[in-house]
């Protein structure tokens, strides 16, 4: 199972969860009537040694906040893409630590350049940032990720398997 799959699966269980937490005891048709309105329901946070209200869900907000970071993960990289990847990491390190001190200012375009410039495929490249401090993922032959950052005060070059939403960069904020 991927974590991509898991995390679908993840997600369909607690909007089952919520659903039959919503859902009213159906009626029998011979011996009442229905309600004009449902009785409220309610989802409160687990508290050891508190009891929660009738009719209220209890759900764990340290896994839920887990869950939903998810996105992140990275799947194990296949042996081909590691040893691909490893021998990315220190062209890819000294050409952004050269444009780091530098004294150019750090621009998307610039982290492009010097990425191309160490052996990185130039059309798999995403970045994500703002001048002067960009994060950027790019996909290696043979599988999986090289990724990493640049800010005025550092590099870091890795490498590792493509994140469970697909690609090599998470996105902040996703």
């Amino acid at each position: 199972m991927t974590p991509h799959t898991f995390m679908r699966g993840a997600v369909l269980a607690l909007f089952a969860l919520t659903l039959a937490a919503c859902a009213t005891p159906a009626q029998d048709a011979g011996s009442r009537s229905p309600s004009a309105s449902p009785s409220p329901t309610c989802a409160v946070a687990e508290q050891p040694g508190v009891e929660p209200p009738p009719g209220c869900v209890v759900y764990d907000a340290e896994k839920n906040m887990a869950l939903n970071e998810g996105y992140r993960e990275r799947a194990d990289q296949p042996e081909a893409g590691r040893a691909a990847g490893e021998a990315l990491i220190g062209p890819a390190t000294a050409s952004l630590e050269a444009l780091r001190t530098s004294g150019a200012t750090i621009t998307e375009e610039a982290v492009r350049s010097a990425l191309v410039e160490a052996g990185v495929d130039g059309d798999s490249i995403q970045t994500d940032g703002v001048e002067g401090s960009f994060a950027f993922g790019a996909a290696v032959a043979g599988g999986g990720c090289i990724h990493g950052g640049i800010t005025p005060e550092g590099v870091s070059v890795e490498i590792g398997g493509f994140i469970a939403d697909g690609g090599c960069l998470a996105m902040v904020g996703h």
